[in-house]
């Protein structure tokens, strides 16, 4: 490129310099979401969500029923694959929430390039940019909360009262997506009544608030609707079709059992660790020089963030979940915000003094974001393999099944399946194992009463946990065939588990077993995958069983936790039946996931059907067919 060119196109860009950053505050993060998006599900609760909005069902409390409506209207999108409509969508929303953030620091800063700079730490920092290509209902919840923010901001620097009104608005729709924005409720009253109260906290104006917030909590009616209409479809969870199952279900009661105070100082300690994880010690410096700037520009506004941070501190510190991570992200909007106004600030400080120390400030910024991105980037890989695993499992299913599941993962995966992309399909039934024997899970026992008939149900009471299983088994062995993906197998006394790939045969124990592949009492599942590698790890990404030529394959044998230490040989051989690869080693028990990787060269080449046999201690148990193109 000629230098005239290059002149050319600085120019242009300084001419429409803040359009420019102001668009990129959005598509920057959106097409780095969405070029990273999964096929489909992932693991934890996103097939559950996926399930809830592709068949209108009731997801687990508090219902969520903004994000399953929404959910519904971008599943319709033309995609082969139902879910990936709603991946988008959360990549889609969690963009707009950036671009907010984006626009907060500049009505702070008054300069863009410090504003663009913290929402690109923001971008890429691992959970944010997580739940832009997950199905989950955070990214929704960020959208609504960032525009909060940005109006709260916008109040306070013009002083319009419609913008109450907006804000009530956008608080009313958030708490139709997610409770806990009721932590926002002190702020808002400190703004409310320290700032032209006696305009704003008017008789009038309160009850115009009250039903501005009121009016969007219609939505929840959805919740009821759908669960006195659904006749058996999908899971309603609770099954909420009066109002004392309604009340128990949107309050969140289920839950209260993780709730600890006595662990907020540990809570608080795990909050910090992850922050420094999340942006680094350059901006975590430059967030806690901008909050103490914000409070100099606006202290209403900074006095508003602050409060919001610290109820969601102690809040989020007493909640003890696998996912509490999730939960810090409004906290980590605060970060950002202030970590571009710190930057400029400190900018500001030294660009007449020491304009060299003042130009560095940006650089750490940007050095800072691009640290994230390339520490990150391999989030794209992050458990597509749930997709695969639905899939293939529910295509391994003979017609007359039964497949008991474990929660989350598993479970919710081949709901999905069942209720969302083969709702007609009665002959292959999936079970939660512990929802089915939970004692206080009655209403899931009868859904499945209702939605597969054919099936001889234990009566209600006879018993619980595995005897309940065992009784089901024992009703339906003659005429339907068993099988297990779980996380840990239940003992059962009279039945095995065989290895199937990723679903395992039930098989009696006192009748000889068919075949030549042998019980196992600790291997989960196996499967053949692309094997990619990433920032130094090693990822396995699909389950596929068509290869090509040159591509890293990978034969897993996936264990439960805490098996014991075992001998795995794994042989590969060619359509001809000559081994092709082999390994033998023996598993220590802290190696859940174990492999044989190979490539296959131009040259070696052999079309056709090959095998993977997976041996234990001498015994064949697993073997999986691929295909080389």
């Amino acid at each position: 490129m000629s230098t005239g060119k290059i002149k050319q196109l600085v120019s242009v860009f300084l001419e429409n310099q803040e359009k420019i950053i102001s668009y990129s505050a959005f598509w920057v993060p959106f097409l780095t979401y969405l070029f990273s998006l999964p096929p489909g599900v992932t693991w934890g609760d996103s097939p559950e969500f996926a399930n809830a909005a592709i068949s209108l069902g009731v997801t687990h409390p508090s219902g969520y029923p903004l994000f399953t409506v929404l959910g519904k209207l971008f599943s319709l999108l033309p995609f082969s694959e139902k879910a990936f409509g709603i991946t988008l969508m959360s990549a889609l929303f969690q963009s707009l929430a950036v671009y907010f953030v984006f626009r907060i620091s500049k009505l702070l800063t008054e300069n863009s390039i410090f504003s663009f700079l913290g929402a690109l730490i923001l971008t890429f920092s691992y959970t944010w940019w997580y739940h832009g290509r997950v199905i989950e209902v955070y990214a929704l919840q960020n959208f609504l909360i960032s525009v909060v923010f940005y109006l709260v901001l916008r109040y306070l620097q013009t002083g319009n009262l419609k913008l109450l009104f907006y804000i009530c608005a956008f608080f009313g729709l958030s708490f139709t997506n997610h409770l806990t924005v009721i932590l926002f409720i002190g702020s808002m009253l400190f703004i409310l009544f320290s700032f032209q109260w006696k305009k704003a906290v008017t008789p009038v104006n309160l009850i115009k608030y009250f039903l501005i917030i009121a009016g969007f909590q219609i939505t929840y009616l959805y919740i009821i609707w759908r669960a006195k209409t659904a006749s058996g479809t999908t899971i309603m969870w609770n099954n909420p079709d009066d109002l004392a199952s309604f009340w128990y279900h949107v309050s969140g009661k289920e839950y209260s059992v993780f709730r600890k105070t006595s662990a907020i100082f540990k809570g608080i300690e795990k909050f910090s660790n992850a922050t420094m994880r999340q942006f680094g010690v350059i901006a975590s410096s430059f967030a806690l020089m901008g909050i103490l700037e914000i409070l100099v520009l606006n202290w209403r506004y900074g006095i508003f963030l602050i409060g919001v941070f610290f109820t969601y501190l102690i809040y989020n510190s007493s909640y003890s979940v696998m996912d509490i991570d999730s939960y810090y992200m409004v906290q980590y909007m605060i970060i950002s915000i202030s970590t571009s106004v710190g930057g400029y600030w400190l900018y500001s400080l030294r660009r007449e003094s020491h304009k060299w120390v003042a130009f560095a400030i940006p650089v750490l910024m940007l050095f800072t974001a691009g640290a994230l991105l390339k520490e990150n980037h391999d989030l794209r890989y992050k458990d597509n393999l749930a997709h695969y695993f639905g899939h293939q499992a529910w295509d391994a299913l003979p017609e007359n099944s039964i497949l008991i599941s474990d929660v989350d993962g598993p479970a919710f995966t081949m709901w999905y399946q069942a209720y969302s992309l083969h709702p007609e399909d009665l002959s292959r039934v999936v079970i939660t194992r512990a929802m089915y024997m939970d004692k206080n899970k009655k209403w899931y026992r009868e859904f499945l009463r209702k939605k597969y008939p054919a099936v001889v149900w234990p009566d209600e009471g006879v018993a619980y946990g595995t005897k309940l299983f065992e009784k089901l088994i024992s009703l339906n062995i003659d005429n339907w065939k068993f099988f297990a993906a779980v996380y840990f197998r239940i003992p059962f006394r009279d039945y095995s588990y065989v290895n199937q790939g990723w679903i395992s045969a039930l098989v009696r124990r006192n009748k000889p077993e068919t075949g030549e592949i042998k019980s196992n009492k600790a291997l989960r599942w196996s499967y053949m995958t692309k094997v990619v590698y990433a920032n130094g790890r090693e990822w396995y990404t699909t389950g596929q069983r068509s290869f090509h030529a040159g591509e890293n394959i990978g034969c897993i044998a996936e264990y439960i936790n805490k098996h014991k230490k075992v001998l795995i040989k794994w042989v590969v051989t060619d359509p001809d039946g000559v081994v092709y690869s082999k390994l033998t080693r023996a598993i220590p028990v802290g190696e859940p996931i174990s492999a044989l990787k190979f490539k296959i060269g131009e040259s070696q080449i052999k079309s056709g059907d090959w095998n993977c046999s997976i041996f234990e201690d001498g015994a064949l148990i697993s073997r999986m067919k691929f295909r080389i193109n």
